[in-house]
C-alpha cells in the first residue's frame, strides 16, 4: 500500500485493496483545515456532517482539488463518482476491526471485481505510535478467498448470499494476514476498499470498554495530549459508475429510512448537488475527473449512464 513501484496506482490497489497517495496536500493546506476543524470542534461536536462540510471552503474544496481527484482518478478511471456524503470526525480512535461493508451482509457481489466501493481520507496530522491519528490494515483482505463467492448455481440477480463454507474460506485467510501500521504524514491522501479490514491506529495505552453491540469510539481526553497531535479524520465515499453503484446508494438510502436518527446520513439525504453546493465549488467541480451523485439519484437519467 506504500510504493506501488512497477506496478501501477489501480494495479496495487486491486492487490492490497487500499493505497497511499504521499504529500497531496501543501503544509498550508493542511494548517488551514485544521483551522476550521478546530473552529467546529470548539463547540464540543466530534463529528461534522455534509451541510456544515459545505459552508467551509477549505474542508469543501478537499475532494476537489486537482491532485486529490487525479490520484483517485488513476485508479477508479476517469469520470468516476463522488458520493454526497462528508464527514469529519474529532480525535476517535475506534479500535474494532471491521469492514465499511459489514452492513450490507455476506452479498456475493461484494466480492465482484467491479465492486469498487470505497472510502477516501485525508489525516491532518501525522500516524503516531504514542498517539496514533492514521489506519492499521489487513492488506488483501477484500479478496474473496480460494474459494471463491460465486454460488454454485447461477442467478438472475445480485442479492445472492456467499455459503457458510466460502466465508470460512475467507475467515481463514484473513487469519493469516498480516497487519499493517500505515506511516500516514499530515497531507497524505488514501483510499481503502470498503472490504478491506481496517481500524484506527490505537493510541498507546488504549482502553478500548466493550459495549453491547462492539466498542466505545474511543477518544483521548488526556491533557498531555500535544495540539499537532490531535487527530482530524475528513472522509468520504467514491466509486466508479458501474452496474454495483445503484445497489450501494439504494441500500444507503434504505439505511437512512430504517434508521432516521442517523444525522450524518440524514444530512446526505438532505443535502443535495448542485442545489446545495456554493457556486464556487459547483464551478470547481464541473470539468474535473469526478462527478457528485446523491444517495438517492436515479442514475438512469444522468448523462451516460451506468455502465
Amino acid at each position: 500500500m506504500l510504493d506501488s513501484g512497477k506496478q501501477s496506482p489501480k494495479e496495487k490497489y486491486a492487490q492490497d485493496g487500499g493505497i497511499l497517495f504521499k504529500g497531496l496536500l501543501t503544509k498550508e493546506e493542511v494548517s488551514e483545515i485544521r483551522r476550521e476543524c478546530d473552529e467546529y470542534h470548539a463547540s464540543g461536536e466530534t463529528h461534522l456532517g455534509t451541510a456544515d462540510f459545505l459552508k467551509r471552503q477549505a474542508l469543501a474544496s478537499l475532494p476537489f482539488k486537482p491532485k486529490v481527484v487525479e490520484a483517485l482518478a488513476s485508479v477508479l478511471g476517469r469520470n468516476y463518482v463522488t458520493l454526497n456524503q462528508f464527514v469529519v470526525t474529532a480525535n476517535l480512535h475506534n479500535p474494532k476491526w471491521h469492514r465499511d461493508s459489514g452492513n450490507q451482509g455476506n452479498q456475493e457481489y461484494l466480492y465482484d471485481s467491479d465492486y469498487m466501493i470505497a472510502k477516501c481520507g485525508v489525516y491532518s496530522q501525522d500516524n503516531d505510535p504514542e498517539w496514533g491519528g492514521g489506519l492499521e490494515v489487513y492488506p488483501g483482505s477484500h479478496k474473496a478467498s480460494f474459494l471463491g463467492h460465486r454460488a454454485l448455481f447461477s442467478r438472475k440477480h445480485m442479492r445472492g448470499h456467499m455459503s457458510r463454507i466460502q466465508l470460512w474460506g475467507i475467515a481463514n485467510r484473513d487469519s493469516n494476514l498480516k497487519q499493517l501500521w500505515l506511516p500516514f504524514k499530515a497531507g497524505d491522501v488514501f483510499l481503502v476498499h470498503a472490504n478491506l479490514i481496517h481500524r484506527a491506529s490505537q493510541p498507546l495505552p488504549s482502553y478500548p470498554e466493550k459495549k453491547r453491540g462492539g466498542y466505545k469510539n474511543v477518544q483521548i481526553i488526556d491533557p498531555s495530549l500535544p495540539q499537532e497531535k490531535f487527530k482530524y479524520l475528513i472522509d468520504w465515499e467514491v466509486s466508479p459508475m458501474n452496474r454495483y453503484l445503484p445497489v450501494y446508494l439504494q441500500h444507503q438510502v434504505g439505511r437512512v429510512e430504517k434508521n432516521k436518527s442517523d444525522k450524518l446520513y440524514a444530512e446526505s439525504l438532505g443535502s443535495r448537488y448542485p442545489h446545495d453546493y456554493p457556486d464556487w465549488l459547483v464551478e470547481k467541480i464541473e470539468g474535473q475527473d469526478t462527478r457528485v451523485v446523491n444517495y438517492s439519484d436515479n442514475l438512469a437519467e444522468l448523462d451516460g449512464g451506468v455502465s
